[in-house]
């Protein structure tokens, strides 16, 4: 009876790293903890990928930024700036990787984060998604991602870990139960 039975499989391509999405916030950060951790368990790489929005590029102020030349200055130098935040975000978790013998690997990504991300992922080997709680707050300068997560577990082949809410920062699931609650008062 076994005999008759197929035994062919298809053969999917080994998934070698986790990828974890970054915007800055606190939730970021611990989902970042996460993710390293979850990368030594199981023996991935990690690549860290953190989103810089540009919404700062809309910036258009008083008479010393009328000067398109003064603007492209600005920009270029806030751009710089930003950049070397974000490096400075990522190097933490990079630096804590590497001492437990995780590879890492970051970029800085800009652009829609919800079609960005789907390239990346689908794009590469990615076992897992690690994303930011989706009520995370960056620091300024940096901007929520507003990130749409159901699109983007739909468009993506590998599984998908939502990080812990910031220290401090209120549950999500008891915001919903305070809400059902005060509906059926009603």
């Amino acid at each position: 009876m076994l005999s008759n039975i197929n035994t062919t499989s298809r053969t999917t391509p080994s998934r070698d790293h986790i990828l974890l999405l970054h915007d800055g916030s606190p939730s970021a950060a611990r989902a970042g903890e996460l993710a390293v951790s979850l990368a030594a368990a199981m023996q991935l790489a990690l690549h860290i990928v953190f989103h810089l929005g540009h919404n700062w590029t809309r910036l258009l102020g008083d008479e010393w930024l009328s000067n398109a030349s003064t603007r492209r200055e600005f920009w270029c130098w806030l751009e710089e700036d930003l950049l070397v935040q974000a490096r400075a975000i990522m190097s933490p978790l990079e630096e804590q990787a590497e001492q437990i013998g995780v590879a890492v690997r970051t970029e800085i990504i800009t652009g829609h984060p919800e079609q960005k991300l789907v390239e990346l992922v689908n794009s590469s080997r990615t076992a897992l998604l690690v994303l930011p709680h989706p009520r995370s707050r960056p620091p300024a300068p940096f901007r929520p991602l507003q990130l749409d997560i159901r699109a983007v577990i739909d468009k993506v082949d590998c599984a998908v870990v939502i990080g812990p809410a910031a220290a401090g920062q209120r549950n999500p699931a008891e915001l919903l139960k305070k809400e059902i609650k005060k509906q059926v008062r009603c």
